[in-house]
């Protein structure tokens, strides 16, 4: 894929027919709208090639439909009225008799006490706004004009009285001349607590609208003193107020009203300067997303349904109250399991209040269903709410949060069972198969129609990459192996996927030992496969059922000092005769807490694979007594085996291995094997992790070198990723770029060699900043990458 250009159209429009948005949408129903706007301009000179270039830059997906523009002004919803009013009609239906506001505090509802029941999590309001005659974020065409608006809204804020607080640049950003350098890591982390920071935009969409420039250049958050709001600066618009209340007694009507006084005096205050939000009759207050226009409100409550939320009718329920549902990470707020947040889903064509009361007053209905069914009462909620859900009574449970691909039929799109005659149009795909496949079509030819020995299709290897077609910033790589047998009768497409991915096995000297002072934790994996059974991607739930059995029987038979228990994820219905316990709320809370839980893959590529169908279904985690321990039951592959130790990596790789061939013993005893070969090692279901299937992740203090820029250049060079962990004082989770490394000795060696002579470099340069010497990172790039 080539990028659009940002300045000005090309003079012809991409072809449309297979891109999934709401923009794609409207230009497929009239073409003649590109030719007609293409070389148009507002008045502050944003071009109209700038708010359309994340639709041709993405295909998107179809079960997961995206705008595809943006507002680079507030202009641009006039000038280019021709795109943007189609957006608005199929984003915000039913809204053509314009916005109507109303702040009337008065007439918020509240939850009576006896409804909530000390179920009320916390409720929280997002209110976004952009000042007039400027441009938004995704048209600003420099840092100096962002910093702009962030002197004049932190000034503005500084000046009033309802708000006493302070600014705080996010950390790295120099353009607040009274914090040079931003907050610091202990003030980022505190407010990434308390849930009021917001971090880099990495969303492909995000960063082709133009989001992420400068960043965090101009960026940062006004906090009031007691932490109950804070107003964001320049993140996807202007201004961005956010509101929680954590009380034991959530109060969300004050919390409301206490969010609209202070867009009321900030209101105010814009206009004794002469200046304003943007707004207009029609639209409402205006935001650069097209989604978020009319009142620009998220308001939202999180209440606790463990029990209604497990009901196949609740997502259309939510629906049916204009609702949109989400289960909430509990560690983020300290909350409990089985809370789910409700937020309103219609923000152009109804007032403040009303969006607020529909939230209130749909949290008060869902509340009572989960009060009624606690009591025992095991109604047709269809009926009890007196609502058509379209629900067939008697009909199967619906997967987990209505997300395909994770009930019993297959992610839709592309056949798993049976290839088309003719190969599908990959033209417009940007992932590794594709390119394999358009470079010799004959591929597909051969394999089109051939099957493993278990019954593995061509089409079921190649669906992700079919279903899902990437975009041009980050290439995936397409296809997955249903069994073993895949990598030798589908070697066609698979070896140079393999090559594209592996890594050379480096031969490098280590220039002395790893400072123990720098590396503060280790985590080490394996992943592995039982051979002669189908992989996570082709599994029927009859044979997940059997995975999980064998392999706990041989996690029970450890040594002792790897002795622990086996917990099935909540809401995993076991085979008869199965007798696993399942994860407790209080447990699941505290696993997930310590990141021992993993949790139903949400990305459409990962779905189209196949590994997440029966979700939660024979699917659990195995934890040791001594918490150094775990294992995932059919994840990603059937095994992963997790081991977590302080700063010695040897000893954490030992242990790993140790425990692996305890239970490869174990194993044996069954009959059973990991599924290997000669040629590729360890056999995975995706083809980047053969080999010593092995990953490792140092987390190492690098308060310094982590805040020098072109530190990502440097590691890159190195062949690692680092990322920053936010509760710590200059910590960072160094791991491989690429685990794919082809070693004879199926050992992991070569990846910890490599990992290794990576973290000594960095902690060498961390040890000269600390000695004050100056360090060019360019150079020490360019001199790794001679290497």
């Amino acid at each position: 894929l080539t990028e659009f250009p940002r300045d000005v159209c090309p003079e012809q429009m991409p072809d449309v027919n297979e891109r999934h948005s709401l923009a794609a949408e409207v230009f497929r129903q009239d073409p003649s709208i590109y030719s007609r706007l293409k070389d148009l301009r507002t008045p502050l000179d944003v071009p109209f090639a700038s708010c359309v270039k994340t639709c041709f830059d993405h295909w998107g997906y179809r079960m997961i439909k995206s705008v595809g523009a943006v507002a680079g002004d507030e202009a641009s919803y006039d000038t280019f009225a021709e795109l943007f009013d189609g957006i608005v009609r199929l984003r915000h239906p039913g809204s053509d008799g314009g916005h109507r506001s109303d702040v009337d505090f008065s007439k918020m509802l509240e939850i009576p006490k006896d409804i909530a029941g000390g179920r009320v999590a916390f409720a929280r309001c997002r209110v976004s706004r952009n000042l007039r005659a400027t441009r938004f974020l995704p048209g600003v065409r420099s840092a100096e004009e962002r910093r702009a608006v962030e002197s004049q809204v932190v000034q503005l804020l500084s000046s009033m009285d309802i708000l006493q607080g302070e600014y705080l640049p996010l950390h790295g950003s120099d353009s607040y001349p009274a914090r040079p350098g931003g907050m610091s890591e202990a003030e980022e982390a505190r407010l990434h607590e308390a849930g009021l920071l917001f971090e880099e935009p990495d969303a492909p969409v995000l960063v082709s609208s133009g989001y992420a420039l400068d960043w965090p250049d101009a960026r940062g958050v006004f906090v009031d003193h007691d932490q109950s709001i804070a107003l964001y600066i320049n993140e996807l618009d202007h201004v961005r107020v956010n509101a929680v209340d954590k009380s034991s007694a959530s109060r969300p009507k004050a919390m409301f009203e206490r969010v609209f006084r202070v867009l009321n005096a900030m209101e105010a205050g814009l206009d004794s300067l002469g200046s304003g939000f943007a707004q207009n009759p029609r639209l409402g207050y205006l935001g650069s997303d097209p989604a978020l226009l009319g009142s620009c409100m998220i308001a939202s409550v999180a209440i606790q349904i463990p029990l209604l939320s497990m009901k196949p009718e609740f997502r259309t329920l939510c629906q049916q109250l204009k609702l949109q549902a989400q289960v909430f990470p509990c560690q983020e707020f300290g909350v409990q399991p089985g809370v789910w947040e409700v937020q309103n889903s219609i923000r152009l064509g109804s007032t403040e209040v009303e969006q607020v009361n529909a939230v209130i007053e749909a949290c008060c209905a869902l509340l009572d269903l989960e009060a009624r069914l606690e009591r025992g009462h095991s109604d047709d909620l269809t009926q009890t709410m007196n609502l058509d859900l379209g629900v067939p009574k008697g009909a199967p449970a619906a997967p987990v949060g209505g997300v395909p691909g994770t009930g019993e039929e297959e992610y839709p799109g592309f056949p798993a069972d049976l290839c088309p005659a003719e190969m599908p149009d990959l033209s417009r795909h940007n992932n590794v198969m594709a390119e394999i496949l358009m470079n010799d079509p004959s591929i597909y030819q051969q394999l089109k129609e051939l099957r493993t020995p278990l019954g593995v299709s061509f089409a079921r290897c190649i669906k992700p990459g079919v279903d899902t077609a990437g975009h041009s910033f980050f290439k995936m790589l397409g296809a997955s192996a249903g069994d073993e047998h895949c990598y030798d009768l589908f070697g066609r497409l698979f070896e140079p996927i393999i090559a594209r991915r592996q890594q050379q096995p480096p031969n490098l000297a280590l220039a002395g030992p790893v400072e123990a002072e720098n590396v503060v934790s280790v985590q080490v994996s394996l992943e592995r496969n039982l051979s002669t059974l189908h992989f996570t991607p082709a599994m029927s739930l009859e044979e997940r059922w059997k995975v999980e059995e064998i392999l706990c029987s041989a996690l029970a038979e450890l040594p002792e000092d790897f002795a622990g228990e086996y917990f099935r994820l909540r809401g995993n219905q076991q085979s008869s005769g199965s007798r696993l316990p399942e994860l407790t709320e209080a447990q699941e809370a505290e696993l997930s807490a310590e990141k021992w839980l993993f949790e139903a893959p949400d990305a459409p590529w990962i779905l189209s694979t196949g590994r997440a169908r029966h979700w939660p279904k024979a699917r659990g985690v195995f934890l040791s007594k001594s918490k150094e321990l775990a294992a995932w039951i059919n994840d990603e592959n059937h095994l992963r085996l997790i081991v977590r130790r302080a700063a010695d990596l040897k000893a954490a790789v030992e242990l790993l291995y140790r425990a692996e061939e305890a239970l490869s013993s174990s194993l044996a005893k069954q009959g059973h094997h990991f599924a290997r070969s000669e040629r590729l090692g360890f056999l995975t279901s995706c083809p980047s992790d053969l080999g010593a299937a092995f990953r490792a992740k140092l987390r190492s203090a690098l308060p310094l070198l982590g805040s020098e820029i072109g530190f990502s250049k440097v590691t890159r060079a190195l062949g690692v990723q680092a990322k920053r962990v936010l509760h710590s004082e200059g910590h960072w989770d160094v791991s491989l770029s690429s685990s794919l490394v082809l070693d004879p000795s199926e050992h992991c060696s070569a990846q910890v060699n490599l990992l290794l002579f990576a973290i000594h470099e960095l902690s060498d340069m961390e040890r000269r900043l600390s000695c004050g010497e100056q360090l060019d990172l360019a150079s020490e790039a360019e001199r790794f990458q001679a290497r």
